[in-house]
Protein backbone atom coordinates (compact mmCIF):
# COMPACT_ATOMS: atom_id res chain seq x y z
CA UNK A 1 0.00 0.00 0.00
CA UNK A 2 2.61 2.29 0.92
CA UNK A 3 4.50 1.77 -2.16
CA UNK A 4 1.65 2.78 -4.63
CA UNK A 5 -0.08 5.71 -2.48
CA UNK A 6 3.22 7.89 -1.16
CA UNK A 7 6.39 6.09 -2.49
CA UNK A 8 6.08 6.97 -6.09
CA UNK A 9 4.58 10.08 -5.88
CA UNK A 10 7.38 10.66 -3.11
CA UNK A 11 10.57 9.49 -5.56
CA UNK A 12 8.41 10.73 -9.00
CA UNK A 13 8.68 14.30 -7.51
CA UNK A 14 12.60 14.01 -6.08
CA UNK A 15 13.53 12.04 -9.60
CA UNK A 16 11.92 15.40 -11.31
CA UNK A 17 13.78 17.70 -9.34
CA UNK A 18 16.80 15.86 -10.46
CA UNK A 19 16.04 15.97 -14.17
CA UNK A 20 14.89 20.00 -13.64
CA UNK A 21 18.60 20.48 -11.66
CA UNK A 22 20.86 18.20 -14.20
CA UNK A 23 19.16 19.64 -17.64
CA UNK A 24 19.54 23.48 -16.09
CA UNK A 25 22.95 22.85 -15.14
CA UNK A 26 23.44 21.59 -18.66
CA UNK A 27 21.78 24.24 -20.30
CA UNK A 28 24.04 26.76 -18.23
CA UNK A 29 27.33 24.77 -19.88
CA UNK A 30 26.04 24.68 -23.55
CA UNK A 31 24.78 28.78 -23.32
CA UNK A 32 28.15 29.12 -22.30
CA UNK A 33 29.55 27.37 -25.29
CA UNK A 34 30.05 24.29 -24.38
CA UNK A 35 29.20 21.35 -26.58
CA UNK A 36 26.83 19.13 -25.14
CA UNK A 37 28.84 16.19 -25.32
CA UNK A 38 31.25 17.95 -23.06
CA UNK A 39 28.99 18.92 -20.32
CA UNK A 40 29.86 17.78 -16.55
CA UNK A 41 27.67 17.73 -13.51
CA UNK A 42 29.04 17.97 -10.11
CA UNK A 43 27.67 14.23 -8.71
CA UNK A 44 30.02 14.51 -5.51
CA UNK A 45 28.56 13.72 -2.57
CA UNK A 46 28.61 17.29 -1.37
CA UNK A 47 26.57 18.61 -4.18
CA UNK A 48 24.12 15.89 -4.36
CA UNK A 49 23.79 16.43 -0.39
CA UNK A 50 23.30 19.99 -0.57
CA UNK A 51 21.07 19.53 -3.47
CA UNK A 52 19.36 16.79 -2.61
CA UNK A 53 17.64 18.39 0.48
CA UNK A 54 15.60 20.36 -1.97
CA UNK A 55 14.28 17.17 -4.32
CA UNK A 56 13.56 15.06 -0.70
CA UNK A 57 11.39 18.60 0.22
CA UNK A 58 9.77 18.47 -3.18
CA UNK A 59 8.84 14.74 -2.09
CA UNK A 60 7.49 15.76 0.80
CA UNK A 61 5.57 18.72 -0.64
CA UNK A 62 4.04 16.23 -3.12
CA UNK A 63 2.92 13.55 -0.35
CA UNK A 64 2.05 15.94 2.84
CA UNK A 65 -1.33 16.17 1.74
CA UNK A 66 -2.44 12.78 1.02
CA UNK A 67 -3.83 11.52 4.29
CA UNK A 68 -7.52 10.65 2.69
CA UNK A 69 -5.46 9.21 -0.25
CA UNK A 70 -3.77 7.12 2.80
CA UNK A 71 -6.68 6.17 4.23
CA UNK A 72 -8.30 4.68 1.12
CA UNK A 73 -5.76 2.58 0.94
CA UNK A 74 -6.17 0.86 4.20
CA UNK A 75 -9.92 0.58 3.33
CA UNK A 76 -9.13 -0.73 -0.14
CA UNK A 77 -6.64 -3.58 1.60
CA UNK A 78 -9.58 -4.12 4.20
CA UNK A 79 -6.76 -3.07 7.03
CA UNK A 80 -8.69 -0.01 8.40
CA UNK A 81 -10.00 -1.02 11.70
CA UNK A 82 -6.34 -1.12 12.61
CA UNK A 83 -6.74 2.35 13.54
CA UNK A 84 -9.35 2.07 15.92
CA UNK A 85 -9.34 2.01 19.42
CA UNK A 86 -10.92 -0.94 20.20
CA UNK A 87 -8.92 -2.64 17.60
CA UNK A 88 -5.12 -1.86 19.05
CA UNK A 89 -6.60 -2.39 22.72
CA UNK A 90 -7.48 -5.64 21.55
CA UNK A 91 -3.88 -6.04 19.95
CA UNK A 92 -2.04 -4.48 23.31
CA UNK A 93 -4.03 -7.13 25.21
CA UNK A 94 -3.21 -10.01 22.96
CA UNK A 95 0.31 -8.86 23.35
CA UNK A 96 0.48 -8.82 26.97
CA UNK A 97 -0.72 -12.14 26.98
CA UNK A 98 2.06 -13.68 25.03
CA UNK A 99 4.30 -12.12 26.93
CA UNK A 100 5.52 -9.20 24.08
Amino acid sequence: MADTILNKPFKNAVRQRFCYWSASLVAEQVKSGIAPKDCKLDLSVGCLRDEGIHWIYAGWERIKGMQHSVLDGYAKAGTLQIFEEGTQHRAAVACAQLGL
